[in-house]
């Protein structure tokens, strides 16, 4: 059941500010060009203010494996930009 999937390709110039909203949702950033700088910030926001300390553990470990990695998470160290 559900809705169906939708695949969305956004071109984007320097400035653009991409914003979505969803928990089911696959994401990409393409590959820097040579000399060219990105930010690119998350922002979880929790909906269920209840949420048990073991609960929110959980979360922010996840959160952290996804988009560090399980060595990062561990070590503590963050690669240096390029």
């Amino acid at each position: 059941g559900g809705r169906p999937l939708v695949e969305l390709r956004l071109a984007t110039h320097p400035g653009t500010l991409v914003a979505f909203n969803g928990d089911k949702l696959w994401h990409a950033i393409t590959p820097l060009g040579e000399h060219e700088e990105r930010v690119s910030l998350t922002l979880e926001y929790v909906t269920d203010p209840s949420m048990s300390t073991m609960k929110r553990l959980f979360s922010n470990l996840k959160d952290s494996f996804a988009y560090f990695g399980l060595k990062t998470v561990f070590t503590g160290r963050v690669r240096a930009a390029r």
